[in-house]
């Protein structure tokens, strides 16, 4: 396997270099809290046109560890493909990886951080590529194969067990479409084929991070999805589908004191005041020392009415 170069080569890389050490100030940045770095994050919000959160997560890291670990094998795969693809192909292949995993990452679970997507991306097609491509016959050996496939599957574990949460989503939409790009690569005759599957892999999982969250999440943050998305029309006076997504909202994660207050409102709106009562007292009750939910409690309660107020907290 080709050695990474030495860092004092590192202006000959400028894009993975750069890669590499705008992780290093977001993470630091984010660790010390000098700066807010919510915007980067993945979020509803990418529906209202912040389309940036489907790239920016492969920034921050969540501890020394996770960085030095990411960064080193970024800086091994990442500046072998920018010396043989050029900067501006590895530019536009580590924006396939980053949007890919981070968005099949937000799609099926809660969606994670760093560089692990991108990673696993370019070992994919470095794998490809060292079995099918004279040219980089020696890009992987097989010590790094075991490696990364024990690593995958480590990960796993330790997100089954709840020892360390990991973004195992980003990591097999990486490697999967770094795959599919290495053998449209090496092999011209299925290159339509491959790029076909491709890109129908990325707009597939584009869609269902912006779109279809709720249908396919496979954790609790389904229920955060819908109430969200409750939130947006009752915002757009939209009182029965608020109604019908902040119920779905509840029944799937009912510790949201949020949802239930919205829930509420919705309700209200459409003259439901038994179901907007109990849905306040529940609010309520998750949240005592919320003002907002208790007020709206004793108000469904008594004589009066609630205010009607969507709350996004």
């Amino acid at each position: 396997m080709r050695p990474p170069p030495p860092l004092n080569q590192l202006p000959r890389y400028p894009v993975v270099g750069g890669l590499a050490l705008l992780s290093i100030a977001v993470s630091l940045a984010w660790w010390t809290k000098a700066v807010d770095i919510t915007p980067l994050g993945l979020s509803p919000m990418m529906r209202q046109g912040q389309l940036w959160r489907l790239l920016t997560p492969i920034l921050p890291h969540v501890n020394p560890v996770h960085l030095l670990f990411n960064v080193y094998w970024l800086w091994v795969f990442g500046t072998l493909v920018e010396e043989e693809f050029g900067h501006a192909r590895t530019t536009g292949i580590i924006l396939l990886l980053a949007v890919g995993s981070c968005a099949a990452d937000y799609a099926f679970t809660h969606g994670g951080v760093g560089l692990s997507g991108v990673n696993y991306g370019f070992f994919g097609l470095l794998w490809v590529l060292s079995r099918h491509h004279p040219d980089f016959e020696e890009a992987v050996d097989q010590n790094t194969i075991v490696l990364m496939v024990a690593w995958f599957f480590i990960c796993i574990a330790t997100t089954v067990t709840g020892v360390m949460p990991v973004a195992n989503v980003a990591h097999g939409a990486g490697a999967v479409l770094g795959v599919l790009l290495g053998f449209a690569i090496a092999h011209p005759r299925w290159r339509a084929v491959c790029m076909t599957v491709l890109g129908v892999f990325l707009a597939a999982s584009t869609v269902a991070a912006l779109y279809g969250r709720q249908y396919v999440n496979l954790t609790k943050a389904r229920g955060e999805e819908l109430a969200q998305l409750g939130l947006e029309d009752l915002l757009k006076k939209r009182d029965e589908e608020a109604a019908h997504h902040l119920s779905e909202a509840v029944r799937v994660d009912d510790q949201q004191g949020w949802a239930w207050y919205n829930l509420g409102v919705a309700h209200q709106r459409l003259g439901q005041d038994a179901e907007a009562e109990r849905a306040f007292s529940r609010a309520a009750a998750l949240e005592p020392g919320n003002p907002k939910y208790q007020r709206a409690a004793g108000r469904a309660g008594g004589d009066g009415a609630a205010q009607d107020e969507s709350n996004s907290e």
